[in-house]
């Protein structure tokens, strides 16, 4: 169960960073990441 819980962090974690990314592309001009 500690290795699952530890690959869930994991996953959550890049899931959060994503997020953040993404958000972080939205609020800047479209343009540059195209």
């Amino acid at each position: 169960y500690q290795r699952m819980k530890k690959a869930i962090d994991i996953v959550t974690g890049l899931f959060m960073i994503a997020f953040g990314l993404r958000l972080l592309v939205g609020l800047l001009p479209t343009g540059v990441f195209h």
